[in-house]
């Protein structure tokens, strides 16, 4: 079971970014990563630009979920991330990468829906290195006792039946997945597996992602 304290600070860290941010956040994903380079906390945006806005304190860094650091996202807590950013010398690559490795402590992977001008993380997936838990709505959560939330926990959770199929909209998709598309747009790729597996969902996120100049040119992978 994890720790519902620790779980709880990831909570009461996203709700205090989101606030921090205010209205036109675009947030889908938070990761809390072991101290590097000054960076502990990372909030991965689905924007098609950059967030100007400044982050609430030295140690919080915004991040586009196409760019490199964005594969942080879909690493698992307990496991390290390893981010290649391609070395390029005036319009030409050198062949050489810069890597950093990151240890990845929590992450909690959900979307905002506004209220009243109110932003809220809803379906969270909240996770860390002893387990993962779902909130449906993070404010309302965040504000109840440590018993609740654990009683909450050992409740049996009734699987619910779908009334109706549609393409889901992924915001973070698992790490496989996330090698496939943000592989080079050099190489040609062919995805096959069992109906459900997630080849379209990869296709569209590698068809975005291709199609997306700022983030080829940012990322290094084109000049």
């Amino acid at each position: 079971m994890p720790d519902n304290r620790e779980i709880l600070g990831i909570g009461q860290t996203v709700v205090r970014e989101i606030d921090h941010f205010g209205h036109d956040a675009e947030f889908i994903a938070y990761v809390s990563v072991a101290p590097q380079d000054g960076t502990e906390h990372v909030f991965i945006t689905r924007g098609e630009r950059h967030v100007a806005k400044p982050a609430s304190a030295r140690n919080v860094v915004y991040v586009r979920y196409r760019l490199p650091l964005g594969r942080i996202a879909e690493v698992a807590p307990g496991e390290v991330a390893t981010v290649r950013v391609p070395e390029v010398v005036g319009f030409r690559s050198t062949g050489h990468f810069y890597v950093t490795k990151y240890s990845i402590l929590g992450r909690d992977v959900f979307r905002l829906q506004w209220e009243d001008g109110i932003a809220d993380a809803v379906e969270n997936q909240l996770a860390v290195q002893d387990g993962a838990v779902f909130v449906p709505a993070l404010r309302e959560w965040i504000s109840r006792t440590f018993e609740d939330i654990a009683a909450e926990a050992a409740r049996p959770r009734r699987r619910r039946i779908a009334e109706r199929f549609e393409l889901a909209d992924l915001p973070v998709v698992d790490r496989s997945q996330g090698d496939i598309w943000r592989a080079d747009i050099r190489k040609f790729i062919v995805i096959s597996g069992a109906p459900g597996t997630g080849k379209t969902t990869t296709a569209i996120k590698r068809i975005a992602h291709k199609t997306d100049a700022t983030a080829l040119v940012d990322g290094g992978e084109v000049t």
